[in-house]
């Protein structure tokens, strides 16, 4: 018996798996939990590969701070 008989053959697990953690960033999960829900040794493989597709608004924010402080 054929359990996946649906997934295409020519599917690529870790397409599935680039899927999910990308759909939780651009969902405002954080880069944290991301890092945890992906089995990531270290959040910095998380921010590699997925920071970039996080909201720029909070980084605009930090910016605009920053600019006021220098």
């Amino acid at each position: 018996m054929q359990f996946f008989t649906y997934i295409p053959e020519d599917l690529v697990l870790y397409t599935l798996r680039h899927n999910f953690a990308s759909r939780l960033i651009k969902n405002k999960v954080d880069l944290y939990t991301v890092s945890k829900l992906m089995g990531h040794s270290n959040i910095n493989t998380t921010i590699k590969y997925y920071a970039h597709l996080q909201d720029t608004e909070s980084l605009d924010v930090v910016n605009q701070f920053a600019d006021l402080v220098a």
